[in-house]
């Protein structure tokens, strides 16, 4: 089974990831508390693409929370699935970036990373084969990647007037579609970026894409799909 190490680090990428994670297990038929609900067996055949099985049938994201602020954390534990993740994976500071890069690379993220990298560690050692990394966070500011989505919200799917949950979701649909074609049904990555993009900007000028992080001995496979 190939399976995937998710990690959400800032609080773009937990929000983002936090709604990712509501479509997956809506997706596998899995509730807040990591039980299965759903009615087919299809829902559980590649179900540890993503999750760890638990004692009693209870199924925890493979995931990784990152931030150097508490706030964020907090907001997750007590959102809709905060629950169902792994208690030790919730990996944070107390001051917070405060949107200043050097502070995230060189003073408080500089602290916590070897932390972050003991977690990472042991949940890629914990997989039978791991195919790769998939990892949410920002690029440098809300702006330019929070209009470009507004706007798909606005001309695309006709919503009046998006809210943050709207935006995320976007998103997370993107990254579910693609990752579970890609990888749980196995159908061509490469093929099923194109269809994407164009399926979620019909009109060609605006594409939204997902970057997956896969392990070096995959890259020739990759390639030649």
């Amino acid at each position: 089974m190939r399976e995937i190490l998710h990690i959400q680090a800032g609080q773009c990428g937990n929000q983002i990831g936090a709604k990712f994670w509501e479509v997956v297990c809506d997706e596998h038929g899995i509730d807040a508390s990591g039980k299965y609900y759903g009615n087919s067996h299809v829902q559980l055949e590649r179900v540890n693409v993503y999750y760890n099985e638990a004692s009693g049938g209870r199924y925890v994201p493979r995931a990784v929370l990152v931030d150097l602020e508490p706030g964020t954390m907090d907001s997750l534990r007590a959102g809709p699935y905060g629950k169902i993740f792994r208690p030790d994976n919730f990996i944070f500071g107390q001051n917070g970036a405060g949107n200043n890069w050097a502070k995230g690379h060189y003073t408080e993220g500089a602290e916590l990373v070897d932390a972050v990298l003991d977690v990472v560690r042991k949940e890629a050692e914990n997989c039978d084969c791991l195919q790769g990394f998939q990892v949410c966070h920002s690029l440098g500011g809300g702006t330019g990647s929070g209009m470009a989505l507004y706007d798909i919200c606005f001309r695309t799917l006709k919503l009046t007037n998006p809210s943050f949950g709207d935006l995320n979701h976007l998103i997370s649909t993107t990254m579910s579609g693609v990752v579970v074609c890609s990888f749980v049904y196995g159908v061509g990555h490469n093929i099923n970026m194109k269809v994407k993009a164009k399926t979620e900007s019909t009109d060609g000028s605006q594409h939204f894409f997902e970057k997956l992080v896969a392990l070096p001995w995959q890259l020739d496979a990759q390639s030649a799909v």
